[in-house]
């Protein structure tokens, strides 16, 4: 039987790690001080119909909805996190520039929700989107570049693929050694998420059902 993943949590400016049963349990939170105001309020669509949003706010109140999205997610409200991070994608694009970190945040967060809806690729067409930037702007071995590779080398796990999930893990414990050193506690945890994928590739090449 192979590890069960946990689910991912939001990311933050600051980055944590958490990990659980040596699972793949890491995620950026992109959670600054909470500016909530009253006037917020939600259309029925996160897809059309928001331009007004972002001609109206400003970047800071994209923190505010990005911020509440975090708490619907923490709250296993999926869909109203994600209206709320679909709205401060745009206002974040459209004031900060498509390659700005920030965007990077919220497509991240945007993958969790997917991630944890079970729509894989979904989820990774938002990391990829992440790992783009973050690479371009943050440079290919930084910490947070590692996380982005981990949470893209999961949801490959998830679909089967072992060896993509590897290859972007054994790209994550590199940054990881490199950067925090063999023993960070995120270092760790990569390093045994290594292990749980030779498990499961050599579980497979046996002739075994792997389940959930």
């Amino acid at each position: 039987m192979r590890a069960l993943l946990q689910t991912l949590s939001p990311r933050a400016v600051m980055r944590n790690l958490v990990a659980e049963n040596f699972t793949f349990y890491t995620m950026r939170l992109q959670k600054t001080t909470l500016y909530l105001f009253p006037l917020l309020l939600l259309g029925s669509s996160p897809l059309h119909g928001a331009s007004w949003f972002s001609s109206f706010f400003a970047p800071d109140e994209a923190t505010t909805l990005h911020n509440m999205g975090v708490e619907y997610y923490h709250q296993g409200k999926y869909e109203e996190a994600l209206q709320y991070y679909l709205r401060a994608l745009e206002i974040r694009e459209n004031k900060l520039g498509v390659d700005h970190p920030d965007v990077a945040g919220t497509l991240n967060n945007i993958g969790v929700v997917y991630y944890n809806q079970g729509k894989y690729e979904e989820a990774l067409q938002y990391y990829l989107r992440d790992l783009e930037i973050s690479e371009k702007k943050l440079g290919v071995d930084h910490p947070d570049v590692a996380t982005t590779l981990n949470n893209i080398g999961v949801v490959y796990y998830n679909q089967d693929k072992y060896e993509e999930a590897l290859k972007y893990h054994l790209r994550a414990l590199e940054i990881r050694e490199k950067k925090l050193g063999s023993g960070h506690p995120s270092t760790i945890t990569t390093r045994k998420n290594v292990e749980a994928i030779r498990q499961a590739e050599s579980s497979t090449s046996d002739g075994f059902c792997l389940v959930m």
